[in-house]
């Protein structure tokens, strides 16, 4: 396999079409073949040709269809095939090549890594797009009907070892228009449970930065954030009138040097701070869709678990006494006052080897990481869960006081005056 490490793609087009033993031959520490490295090199021509000397092979071992596609199976020591690599990588035209114009080898789709992952969801765990959006128009193949049970095949392909499906890990990673595109495609996910037993909803309610609501620009910021929608990266470069009188005087040069220097510098960090600022209005404004999304079935966002009967929606909330609520919330601030105290080291030792998450619901998780959005929506939608608690038997508002998130309790008590009025009206 020297004339593959040295690049030598002819030779190894060759000894592929006159010695079928080199399909499978792997070699270096990575347990690679030649058909790895040239799809982790991104050389499309010579994948073609050795993905097209493997089929002429065995059509001639196994008659007009291929069987085994063994050489196409063959697992590095992570246990990628040549596809995984392709999908991770984003080189979607290798994906073609090796699947087959016509999908003929789309089998190839449904092997795992050692990890348990598939190339679709690496590709989407990569958030390679268009890669990610061929592989999932091939995976809906498998989507014979609507029921639970024809969907299994589909959700396997979607999940990883750990349980994480693709929409988990969208969330998790920040990429919302992802997620997006992956609700509208394959709807079912909403309701998935990882291995830690969250819905998609409760790993969005642990991504405080992809909400306003705690991750508001302030000052100058703030009225970027409001106003710029322009496009920060066609903002036209700085130039010096000296630039267009092409002085010669040297003392001159040198301070203009300065100056364009100055502001060149003034423009570049200007261009980031605008692409950065108009990034995180994107974030919101798709995790703010993504949360309309998930809602649609507030039950079933929320528990996992596909509903029987009326959606709570359609109840009318019952009636809440939240004076009773927050004048308890002040006496369990007055007690735990010592306890979330920043300036008492004893509090961070309690908080350290305090976990209050254990039985923790989205709804919880969004008042601990302080996401109004997420809280009152919620609340709103299922009326129920302000009687919910965790572990340590705390309801959203104590949670809120614990973890000094002021901004949920505003945020409910100005909701308490929108339930009594809803209730009473």
């Amino acid at each position: 396999m020297e004339a593959a490490l040295e690049n030598k793609w002819k030779e190894v087009v060759k000894m592929y079409e006159s010695n079928p033993g080199a399909h499978t031959a792997t070699f270096t520490e990575a347990n690679n073949t030649a058909l790895h490295l040239a799809v982790d090199l991104n050389r499309e021509e010579v994948v073609k040709m050795l993905v097209d000397a493997v089929i002429e092979y065995e059509k001639k071992e196994d008659g007009e269809f291929p069987a085994s596609e063994e050489a196409l199976r063959v697992r590095n020591i992570n246990g990628d095939t040549p596809l995984h690599i392709a999908a991770s990588r984003g080189f979607t035209n290798i994906c073609i090549c090796i699947i087959g114009e016509n999908i003929e080898r789309k089998n190839l789709l449904r092997l795992e890594n050692y990890n348990g992952e598939t190339p679709l969801f690496l590709a989407a765990f990569n958030w390679k797009k268009s890669t990610f959006a061929y592989l999932s128009e091939i995976t809906e193949l498998y989507q014979v009907g609507g029921d639970q049970q024809d969907q299994q095949p589909l959700l396997r392909d979607f999940t990883g070892r750990n349980g994480d499906t693709i929409l988990h890990c969208a969330i998790n990673r920040d990429y919302f228009d992802l997620a997006l595109i992956i609700v509208h495609k394959f709807d079912f996910l909403k309701t998935a449970i990882n291995g830690d037993g969250q819905t998609p909803l409760h790993v969005l309610a642990t991504r405080p930065s992809a909400f306003k609501s705690t991750n508001k620009p302030t000052g100058w910021r703030f009225l970027l954030y409001e106003y710029g929608d322009h496009d920060v990266e066609k903002a036209p470069s700085s130039k010096s009138s000296s630039e267009k009188r092409g002085t010669t005087n040297g003392l001159f040069l040198f301070f203009d040097c300065i100056y364009k220097n100055s502001v060149g510098r003034l423009t570049k960090w200007m261009k980031m701070t605008f692409k950065e600022i108009l990034d995180t209005k994107k974030k919101h404004r798709w995790s703010g869709q993504l949360l309309d999304e998930l809602m649609k079935d507030p039950a079933e966002a929320l528990t996992g678990r596909k509903s029987a009967g009326v959606r709570p929606e359609s109840h009318k909330p019952p009636y809440t006494d939240w004076e009773e609520e927050f004048k308890a919330v002040e006496e369990a601030y007055e007690r735990f006052k010592g306890e979330i105290d920043p300036s008492n080291p004893a509090s961070k030792d309690k908080d350290a080897k305090t976990d209050d998450t254990k039985g923790e619901t989205a709804y919880l998780a969004a008042a601990r990481h302080g996401i109004v959005e997420m809280v009152i929506r919620i609340q709103r939608d299922i009326p129920s869960v302000i009687h919910s608690t965790n572990s340590k038997k705390q309801n959203a508002l104590l949670v809120a006081v614990k973890h000094r998130q002021s901004q949920v309790v505003k945020a409910l008590k100005k909701e308490s005056k929108y339930e009594k009025y809803s209730t009473n009206a």
